[in-house]
Parts: structure tokens; sequence; C-alpha cells
């Protein structure tokens, strides 16, 4: 009645808990790994996951599945006798799950799938590659979040990383807690931004700045990287972090820039590259809810200063063409 959705949250290869107990464990407790894992690269035991995976959205009709699989010394490559040569069967677990994932998202096209392993565990292409979103990481505080982010965009598209920033626990000011989930990618709110709804007013401008400037141009647009990662540096090389998106036509854009660190002084020098120089653009400071005219050759000269005197204050610059 709300038009929320439904969301189911599995584990479909175990790992946790006394799996050799369950009906499948002792049923087949051959195709249990270490740590109780499902060992997929057996073929009966990938074809009962996949089969689950399968009853479970029949029956329950889920809008969103998503995997969780927590891998820290769960070995799911086994060591197996196979034509008198002892083999790690690494490979054949991850072509099944791959396999499995790409016939049950062909079969259930109406169902968003997440994954999420320990956080960033399995955010290599070809893991990401079956689901729709990705967890960025299980490292959500601040600062560490952004350097993590600002590496793993390098590869994934940011429209598809779930990064619920600030779990469990937000320590900093509200506003770059905002900005950060409302422009890096697509928003999760891991906990009430406010205590009660009369309370809620900091971050309805964040949302409507989302739906307005960012939702509609984020599947797009192109990415700019930098701060802490850019041409001479690693996600441990700055104490600022500054991102860029700007739509494929250059009309319109925005940059998220945090003060994440130590650094020699408190004014970043924020300069566009993705904007067009024959244009000119009004330029809003979020903080300040004010904005100018400037040309994109200007800015993309001279570019424009940025004092964020406190570590973790943040500044949200939005860019349209006029």
């Amino acid at each position: 009645e709300r038009g929320l959705l439904f969301g189911l949250y599995i584990e479909a290869e175990g790992g946790r808990g006394p799996v050799d107990k369950s009906a499948v464990g002792r049923a087949h407790p051959d195709w249990l790994g270490p740590h109780g894992i499902i060992n997929l690269s057996i073929p009966d035991a990938a074809d009962w996951m996949e089969s689950e995976i399968c009853r479970v959205i029949d029956e329950y009709g889920p809008d969103l599945y998503r995997l969780d699989y927590n891998p820290q010394d769960t070995y799911e490559g086994h060591h197996t006798q196979r034509d008198g040569v002892v083999e790690n069967d690494y490979w054949r677990y991850y072509d099944a799950f791959h396999a499995v994932y790409d016939r049950v998202r062909a079969k259930y096209p109406d169902v968003v799938f997440q994954q999420c392993a320990a956080g960033g565990a399995r955010n290599d292409l070809g893991t990401a590659a079956y689901f729709h979103e990705t967890y960025l990481t299980d490292g959500l505080w601040m600062p560490h979040v952004l350097r993590v982010y600002a590496g793993q965009t390098l590869a994934l598209p940011p429209e598809n990383l779930v990064v619920a920033i600030g779990a469990p626990g937000w320590k900093g000011p509200l506003e770059t807690y905002l900005r950060a989930t409302f422009t890096l990618s697509t928003p999760l709110i891991a906990f009430g931004p406010a205590p009660t709804v009369d309370t809620l007013n900091p971050s309805v401008r964040d949302a409507r700045i989302y739906k307005e400037s960012i939702r509609p141009l984020l599947p797009t647009c192109a990415m700019y990287h930098h701060a802490p990662v850019s041409s001479r540096g690693g996600v441990e090389s700055s104490g600022w972090f500054a991102a860029e998106f700007v739509s494929p036509d250059r009309s319109r854009g925005w940059a998220t820039i945090v003060r994440i660190g130590a650094t020699d002084s408190d004014t970043f020098g924020f300069v566009p590259r993705g904007l067009d120089p024959a244009k000119t653009y009004r330029v809003t400071f979020d903080s300040m809810d004010s904005s100018v005219t400037m040309s994109g050759l200007e800015l993309m000269r001279d570019g424009v200063p940025l004092r964020l005197e406190a570590i973790m204050s943040s500044e949200l610059l939005l860019f349209e063409t006029v």
C-alpha cells in the first residue's frame, strides 16, 4: 500500500551456522567443503543450489534478491583428486557460480540482483557482471570508505555500487554524510539521518538535488577522479577526496569534495576536467545555496578554490549551462 518493494537476503552457498546439520548437509555431506561451503565444483551440488534459488524466488516473489557470502578462511577452492592429479577446483567453482547466476538472471528479468561478500570481497569484474548492484565494502567508516570508493570506481560504475556510508555508526558532519550518500552512488540510508520526521529537514534538500540533478545523469555520466586517486597518486596519496561527474553532452554535472585528512592547506583548488570551454555555466555552491556564472574556459583554466577548514567538512558543486 505504501509502494514499498520486498527483498530477501540469502546466503545461498552456506558458510555460517551448522550447515552440516541442515537437510542438505545430512543428505550430502560430500557436497560440503571447509566451513560449510557448498562445493559448486560438484555439478549436482551446483544444480541443487540453483534449484533452491529458483524455489525461493518462485515461492516468495521478491523484488530484490541479495546474495551474501563471507569468504574469509572458507577456501571455496577445494583440493580434489581428479584423473590421478590433485587439483584446486577454485576455477571450476566460479565457472559454476557464474553460470548459475547467468541463468537465474535471465529467468527472472524483473528481480534486482545484489551481491555482497564481506563487503567488497567479490568485487571483481567477473562476479559484478552477473549482478545489478554490488556492495562497495564493509569498511564503511569515514574517511576510509571514500578511499575505497575512489579506488573501486576506477573499474566499477558508481551507479552499480551500494555504499552504506557511515554504517554502523556515523561520526562527523551530517551534511557530509548526506552529500556523499546522495551524490556518489544510488543512495542507501544505512540508518535514520534524523530522530524524527520533524527534524529530517537537513536531508530534504539533498534528496531533491539527487532526484532532479543527479539521478537522471548518473547512469550515463563520465566520472573524473581528482583526489585521492589521480594520475599521480593512489588511495592514500592525499588528504582530499574529489570526484567529478559530467553528462555526455557536458551541459550538466557536479563535483563532491571532502577534506578527509591532514593537508598542507585548508583550500582545495578544484579544476573541472569534463566541462566544455565554449559553454557558460551556472555554478552552485550547495553549502551556501549560492550561485555564480562562469565560462567553461575560466573554470577549466583557473578552477574553483574551496576552503574547508575542518577534516570531514565538504562541498557540493553543481554545474549547469545557461
